[in-house]
């Protein structure tokens, strides 16, 4: 007998061993969005809500807000969320009751925790590495004031900060589609990192702010881009047994 829609069976769950790391973290956002219930009725916390979310991303299986309902309601899911069944209502309203900047505060904590993906002195070289882009993200239809169509509709963009040798983001921010990438990393620059930029971020006055931030920076330019020279260096390597070195 053929399954279902939304038929979620305890053995379709993946990935519920990674909240047990998660949810110390989450902690913290359980009182958040608590301030208008007086009579103590919430029965979806945002701590909760999050964990849910991410179950959505960990399991294909669950492609719709009933789905993650019905998800919820399995013992298996309830023991390891510490969750109680919600209610689609709950889940509908839970976007516009939480705070998504509570989240974007945890991503460089996250990123921090993270452990590099390579080693040895090309890895320490290079700590920091951080690669910048800004990407148009490509909407579903149902999200039509998300795609850029007219004036009234123009799109959104994920500006990203990757961690190259760990292999993790480390800070993110979505903007309107049309907006300058060069302000938005501007505003979002740290210390101590090397920054990889392509062409789009050929600006004067940003190199000179990561400069000021105490950052690095490896830039692809225009080739009309004028520019003086004030010092050439040459490069010289040597193989030994570590590898190829400087």
């Amino acid at each position: 007998m053929p399954r279902r829609r939304n038929d979620i069976r305890p053995g379709d769950i993946q990935g519920l061993k990674y909240f047990k790391q998660l949810m110390p973290l989450l902690e913290r956002l359980h009182a958040v969005g608590t301030e208008r219930d007086k009579s103590g009725n919430r029965k979806l916390h945002y701590d909760q809500y999050v964990m849910l979310i991410l179950l959505f991303l960990f399991n294909p299986v669950i492609d719709s807000l009933r789905g993650l309902q019905r998800a919820a309601r399995l013992t298996k899911v309830q023991k390891a969320l510490g969750i109680i069944p919600v209610s689609l209502g709950s889940l509908s309203e839970a976007p516009n009751v939480f705070d998504p900047e509570l989240l974007h505060q945890m991503i460089p904590e996250l990123a921090r925790r993270a452990m590099p993906i390579t080693q040895g002195r090309e890895a320490e070289a290079l700590a920091g590495l951080t690669a910048v882009d800004g990407t148009i993200l490509r909407a579903l239809p149902r999200m039509a004031w998300a795609i850029w169509q007219d004036e009234r509709h123009r799109g959104i963009k994920i500006h990203l900060h990757f961690e190259v040798l760990k292999g993790v983001p480390a800070d993110v921010r979505v903007t309107p589609a049309a907006c300058s990438e060069p302000d938005e990393l501007r505003a979002m620059l740290q210390p101590g990192r090397l920054y990889v930029l392509d062409r789009g971020y050929a600006n004067f006055a940003l190199y000179r702010a990561i400069l000021d931030a105490g950052s690095s920076f490896i830039g692809r330019v225009k080739d009309d881009t004028a520019f003086t020279v004030a010092e050439e260096r040459t490069l010289r390597w040597s193989c030994s047994s570590a590898g190829l070195n400087a």
